[in-house]
């Protein structure tokens, strides 16, 4: 892990909900995906979960931009922001692959955190936060 990239502060409630989704989707065979909302001086306190619109979704995740208004406009609600969007990969490991790298585009928010099947029930979580270019490993701190 990079000294550079602080942790990211995750509630309690956001790593339960987000492992639910997951399950959930294993049901359905559709990666689910979602939005982190949140305070970036604090962390992330919620999610949203949003509808996979890729073309293949048992393998790759799309989020559509009215799916980011609609969480934009419930974040400022709260008095909160996007700080990231969560992915599923269903029979993989929380990795990035290089179609969530390419995916996430340069407009993204800058966290990225994929739930993945390592054998675990939970699934296992993993972030990475954006610097530029490049994804950075960062731990998660369950607050």
């Amino acid at each position: 892990m990079s000294m550079g990239s602080p942790p990211l502060s995750l509630s309690l409630a956001v790593q339960e909900a987000i492992c639910a989704r997951w399950r959930e989707a294993r049901s359905s065979g559709r990666e689910p995906c979602g939005f982190l909302l949140g305070v970036a001086s604090v962390g992330v306190l919620a999610e949203r979960a949003a509808k996979n619109a890729h073309a293949q979704p048992e393998r790759a995740f799309w989020i559509a931009p009215e799916e980011r208004l609609a969480a934009l406009r419930v974040a400022r609600a709260r008095g909160q922001e996007i700080l990231g969007v969560w992915h599923g990969h269903l029979d993989g490991a929380a990795m990035q692959s290089p179609a969530d790298r390419e995916g996430a585009g340069a407009d993204a928010p800058s966290i990225m955190l994929i739930a993945g099947n390592e054998g675990e029930h939970p699934p296992r979580l993993k972030a990475w936060r954006r610097h530029g270019a490049a994804w950075t490993p960062c731990r998660i701190e369950l607050v």
